[in-house]
């Protein structure tokens, strides 16, 4: 493919790995109802038929007997062997590097290496070793569901006396008067925090940084910033949550406070002796330092072991997507077109003059970098920090799965609240739920460690919430640190929700929890497709698509049970629980999906991030829809052909955003210094040079610096997050607008949003992978625009690093305020670049 490496897919034991998981992952009491060890669970997990409980002639059903004797379900190995092509194609079309894969179904786990060799570490020297399910990789967002095991496992020892429902600003003092929920009418808890139902604005411009470091040293900067911000005004009715969340990474940087406070310990600390040690995932880091990560040899990417005796862990690389040759192609096949349209580049990218993107060396993301080889992190680690192994997070999913098999008297599990059936019926399932829970958290069998008790209460605790927020809302999309869906689903549960007053939320689709189901959405739409439509395109676990008829041509994926409509008389099937979460950082995507009826969980890690496609997500959904249908050979085959078509619309609408964005810089902003004279740039360097406060700890830097492009020597003015890292070119808006008519009026407006030119690399604030310019808009304002004394300076910035704001800000909430003196030293702590262990720990 156009000068890639040959990709190499490595299975461990043939894809299976037949361990002794049911032995070394008992529940406290084997016996109680719903336990892998339940005789009659097993034997209901054992039968061939899964019945989809159901009234309606839509619904998928079991193959009758003799059929499926003459075409027996997939294993899971052979689902690996039929979908490794695809998977290949998945990671090397779309330029991630490698990935390693991992399946746990029904006790027995299966593993798949995907990537370039060079990727994986096979052409590496021998002793580094190649990249298995033992890697070491930055899992992100996938952090949250461990952190909220974490607090389940605190407010279920009433020795600490907190609960769930414990108020947060009874633990974090300092945010009193903060916290009231417009939306519940009462104060935010710890759950909120948990479940996205927090009403906090979004901030992470403020702290993702292109170079892997965070800023955010401690809780200050959190702190002082939720302070300061006023709430989101698009989650202030609880109509706003109807299948939606607002995520927030700083919630959870606020649990892992709580954690912090009430325990007496560093949440590191918490997580590793609380839940990583009593289930022996010694391939897991809750924090990192230097020290560590150099282990025996500095210049292999090789990890000193966590724990004494266990041998040293090979780490992931950390990679971007390399895409200028992928430009430059699309632009030859159309010379002399100028901005294309959404067809064209779809078009393009699949046919021959399409040339694949590949993957360049990035500095490796630090979000849950220690400072000083303590176990203390960075607040955002707690939202995206951590590394972790395939098979460590096999071992953590092996007991969830046991603490969520819970069944009903038909032997199914997962919902419940089940979705189409009286309230008796969900009554029964929720009070019987309890009832095992409580005989769990009652079992105290001889030999049990303490530790390990306390891990399957606090998974406990996370069930019964889950069940709590599901039973009493059915919209639910997230809780307890988990996406919430119940399979199969079906696009016109859109509209029955669309129609309720302000319910401006459509249901989120299964595994939506990244970049993929966004940009496919905007593909849809591009060609003319509305909302129930663009839902319909989404194929993943519909309960009318058997995938046995797809027809995948470029031109209409609609073909695939094309006008299906539920009937709205008739009663919903009975839809299983499945919970997920993704993660996206620098250098890194990551992909799970447990299905509890199923006894099955999926985790996908990439060491690349999935700018083009985000191949983690979208190769775990694939795997786990094949693996929820107990699918034959042609069911498989036709979700590849599906999953590659959908890709090459998620990447084309990627391709079209990321040429229409960079159009917007070129054409709508210019750098100051190519239409000032140098009079004007010095005088405009004069009124923007300086430090901006918003508030404590948060503050940008502009400075005016010698450029290094023609014309030669020319003054540039910039702007960086608290006075170090990557300087940003800030661009006028307006480039007829002299600097005199600026000070007139008082106010000048630029943006420094950064071009996505050769690599595509995370490089403007916040990772730039959403493409919008305007959410670095930023407006500096005279004294005079205030009714002050005007003196020729620009006292205060504006920005909206959340909405894209520019002008007035009245309340003062997005204002940052000249201060005196560089303030490096309070956002960055005791970092001391002069020391060994500051040094970008970039092995790859």
């Amino acid at each position: 493919m156009h000068g890639l490496s040959c990709p190499s897919s490595t299975m461990a034991d043939s894809g299976v790995f037949v361990g002794p998981l049911l032995a070394e992952f008992r529940l406290p009491c084997t016996q109680w109802p719903g336990s892998m060890h339940d005789p009659d669970l097993n034997r209901i997990r054992g039968a061939s038929e899964r019945q989809y409980i159901s009234t309606s002639k839509n619904n998928l059903s079991s193959p009758a007997p003799d059929k499926e004797k003459m075409n027996p379900k997939l294993s899971v190995k052979e689902v690996f062997d039929h979908t490794k092509k695809t998977i290949d194609e998945l990671f090397m079309s779309y330029g991630s590097a490698a990935g390693s894969i991992g399946i746990l179904k029904d006790g027995k786990r299966h593993f798949l290496n995907v990537g370039a060799k060079e990727a994986l570490g096979i052409s590496s020297a021998p002793e580094e070793g190649a990249n298995d399910e033992h890697t070491a990789y930055l899992i992100s967002s996938m952090t949250k569901p461990i952190i909220a095991l974490a607090v389940g496992i605190m407010v279920s020892n009433r020795d600490y006396g907190v609960s769930l429902d414990t108020p947060v600003k009874d633990i974090i003092t300092e945010l009193k008067g903060k916290t009231f929920l417009r939306h519940a009418r009462r104060e935010l808890t710890i759950a909120d925090l948990l479940d996205h139902r927090a009403e906090f604005i979004r901030c992470t411009n403020l702290w993702e940084t292109p170079d892997g470091h965070i800023p955010w040293q401690t809780m200050d900067p959190v702190i002082s910033l939720l302070k300061h911000l006023p709430p989101s005004e698009k989650f202030k009715r609880a109509e706003d949550f109807i299948h939606a969340r607002n995520y927030s990474n700083e919630g959870f940087a606020l649990a892992a406070a709580i954690i912090e406070k009430t325990t007496g310990m560093s949440w590191p600390k918490f997580v590793e002796e609380k839940v990583l040690d009593p289930l022996e995932m010694y391939e897991t880091w809750p924090s990192m330092s230097d020290r560590q990560a150099r282990g025996q040899n500095q210049h292999h990417r090789v990890l000193a072991p966590r724990a004494q005796g266990r041998p040293p862990q090979q780490m992931a690389g950390s990679y971007s997507v390399l895409a200028d040759r992928t430009i430059r192609a699309l632009q030859a096949d159309y010379p002399d077109e100028g901005r294309l349209g959404y067809a064209k580049i779809h078009k393009h990218v699949g046919s021959k003059a399409y040339y694949p993107p590949t993957y360049t060396k990035v500095p490796r993301c630090k979000a849950g970098w220690a400072r000083d080889g303590t176990c203390k992190s960075t607040p955002i680690g707690a939202a995206a920090g951590m590394l972790s192994s395939v098979d460590d997070l096999l071992k953590l999913y092996a007991v969830l799965l046991q603490v969520f098999g819970a069944t009903d008297d038909s032997g199914k599990s997962g919902m419940p609240n089940v979705v189409g059936t009286d309230d008796d019926k969900q009554s029964l399932l929720l009070n019987r739920s309890r009832r095992e829970l409580k005989q769990l958290l009652e079992c105290d069998p001889v030999g049990q460690s303490p530790s390990l008790r306390e891990v399957y209460r606090g998974m406990a605790t996370v069930k019964e919430h889950i069940y709590d927020m599901m039973q009493a809302d059915e919209t639910c999309a997230y809780a307890a640190g988990w996406n919430t869906i119940g399979l199969p689903w079906s696009p016109e549960h859109v509209v029955e929700h669309a129609e309720k007053p302000h319910a401006v939320n459509q249901q989120r689709w299964p595994g939506a929890d990244g970049d993929n189901a966004r940009r496919f959405e905007r593909a849809m739409k591009a060609l003319g497709k509305n909302d129930i439509e663009a839902s319909r395109e989404w194929r993943f676990f519909q309960e009318s698509n058997s995938g046995s008829t797809a027809n995948t041509s470029s031109s209409a994926l609609s073909k695939l049970d094309k006008g299906f409509r539920r009937d709205n008389n008739k009663q919903q099937p009975q839809q299983n629980l499945a919970l997920y979460h993704g993660g996206n950082m620098v250098g890194a995507t990551s992909f799970c999906m447990l299905l509890p009826t199923e006894n099955m969980a999926v985790v996908v890690l990439c060491d690349t991030r999935g700018f083009f496609l985000d191949a983690a997500n979208m190769t775990g959904m694939l795997l786990a829809d094949c693996l929820f249908r107990g699918s034959l050979k042609n069911d498989v085959e036709a979700r590849c052909k599906l999953a590659r078509e959908m890709a090459r619309h998620i990447a084309a609408s990627y391709l079209h955003d990321v040429l229409a964005y960079n159009w917007e810089l070129s054409n709508r902003y210019v750098e100051a210094q190519t239409v000032y004279t140098t009079e004007e740039m010095t005088a405009l360097g004069k009124a923007c040079s300086g430090t901006y406060q918003l508030t404590e700890h948060v503050f940008v830097e502009v400075l005016l610096v010698t450029g290094l492009r023609p014309p030669s020597g020319a003054a540039m003015l910039k702007i960086r997050l608290y006075g170090r890292g990557r300087a940003y070119v800030l661009r006028l808006a307006d480039p007829s607008e002299r600097f005199e008519d600026a000070i007139s009026k008082g106010m000048i407006t630029m943006c420094f949003a950064a071009h996505m030119d050769d690599a595509l690399l995370a490089t403007g604030v916040g990772g730039n992978n959403r493409l919008h310019a305007r959410e670095f808009m930023v407006t500096f304002r005279t004294a005079a625009a205030r009714g002050g004394k005007d003196d020729h300076q620009f006292p205060e910035l504006v920005w909206d690093f959340e909405r894209g704001r520019t002008g007035p800000d009245p309340q003062g909430h997005f204002t940052f305020r000249r201060v005196p003196g560089p303030l490096t030293k309070i956002a960055w702590g005791d970092w001391d670049e002069s020391k060994p262990d500051a040094s970008d720990c970039n092995f790859v």
